[in-house]
């Protein structure tokens, strides 16, 4: 399928989606959970009312309580993300609102919430034009807060592990090319970009420090090439190459790597996911 078009299913079932009204609804301290009949078991709901305010707990100890939402959170529970006729699944989202929509996979409807509530705190103060740092973030606040979460891009591997895996092949995409063509490869390329960009920004979070960190995610200019240079440094050339030395550092020094390494790849594998490949897709 080519990339435009899969994009475009995507982007047409997720608007579908968010057009619909659910008739059930369930709150919390911090959230509110919305379903239609049969999207949703009690089991579910209550899983997901614990979760959801465990999430904001966490959030709430990293970012302060001046960095995330006043108001409640709404979460639509979307029901299964494959239909029975196959196709293209339905990508959790955060729309135009900052309502947040999940959708039922293999390990439940939780596993992208914490990467979900990431892109509605940014809505509610920070939220940049750069794609390929809000993304990152999100994905690095996910892997940092809930390690152990099975759901994607890590399945419970860590970030070394998922994008060490393209550090030796031809399907290492240049972190430019992610952040300058995001709307083209984010999610065509998504096996990819997703642990890429999430070790990235840990490295950086980790080498420079959290006060650096939280000044560049709140700056005005954002995820801007000239925002990496003032703040750390770096311009964003260089800070890649450190990174990438730095990744292949990690994995030189884990003890069981290529079990690994191995362990992840046949995790995606037996989920299908396209791997872009250089030279065709990049």
């Amino acid at each position: 399928m080519k990339m435009w078009l899969f994009l475009a299913i995507v982007l047409l079932l997720n608007f579908a989606c968010s057009k619909d009204q659910p008739a059930n609804n369930a709150e919390t301290k911090h959230f509110v959970l919305k379903w239609n009949e049969n999207q949703a078991t009690t089991q579910e709901i209550e899983e997901a009312k614990r979760f959801a305010e465990e999430v904001y707990t966490k959030y709430l100890e990293y970012f302060g309580v001046e960095n995330l939402p006043q108001e409640k959170t709404i979460i639509n529970l979307g029901g299964d993300a494959f239909s029975e006729n196959g196709g293209a699944p339905r990508i959790p989202f955060v729309n135009e609102n900052g309502e947040i929509f999940l959708f039922r996979f293999e390990t439940g409807y939780l596993g992208e919430l914490p990467h979900e509530f990431a892109h509605v705190l940014r809505f509610y103060k920070g939220w940049s034009s750069d794609g390929f740092l809000e993304e990152g973030l999100a994905e690095l606040m996910s892997s940092k807060l809930f390690p152990e979460n099975v759901g994607f891009s890590l399945y419970g591997f860590s970030t070394t592990i998922a994008a060490g895996l393209w550090l030796n092949e031809d399907n290492l995409i240049p972190l430019q090319e992610l952040k300058d063509k995001h709307f083209d490869l984010n999610l065509a390329c998504l096996v990819q970009s997703y642990p890429l960009r999430a070790d990235f920004f840990k490295f950086v979070l980790e080498e420079y420090g959290k006060e650096d960190f939280m000044n560049f995610i709140y700056a005005p200019d954002a995820g801007s090439y000239g925002s990496y240079e003032r703040i750390y440094g770096e311009n964003f050339e260089a800070l890649e190459e450190l990174w990438l030395q730095n990744l292949q550092q990690r994995i030189d020094a884990l003890g069981d790597t290529q079990s690994q390494l191995q362990a992840y790849q046949a995790k995606i594998s037996s989920l299908q996911f396209y791997i872009c490949k250089r030279g065709i897709d990049f």
